[in-house]
């Protein structure tokens, strides 16, 4: 399981919650909308800096990240989901409007 916070923070468990452990986010990155764990090494983030925003994938476990999109407007991810774990599915919380992060 996945869970982020204020200030860019990202937290990991591979035991059901007992412990948590800090992962490194993106540099750069003033906050996350949102992390979904698509697997206990993979995940999909909604970050966001002062001026952008942007969707991240991990493979590693949050060893690193690889910036998937960008968007000018900080808050226009701020709603987005990922909707289908597998498949990398990620959506607007009210829109039809997709985007697939493979």
């Amino acid at each position: 399981a996945w869970a982020a916070g204020n200030g860019g923070t990202v937290l990991r468990t591979t035991d059901g919650g007992t412990t948590w452990t800090p992962v490194t986010s993106p540099s750069g990155i003033d906050g996350v909308y949102n992390i979904e764990g698509v697997s206990e090494s993979t995940a999909i983030a909604c970050l966001y800096a002062a001026s952008n925003a942007r969707l991240y994938r991990t493979t590693d476990g949050g060893t690193s990240w690889t910036q998937v999109y960008q968007n000018t407007d900080a808050a226009a991810l701020s709603a987005w989901k990922t909707a289908a774990k597998a498949s990398g599915l990620v959506t607007p919380a009210r829109s039809r409007r997709r985007m697939r992060i493979a």
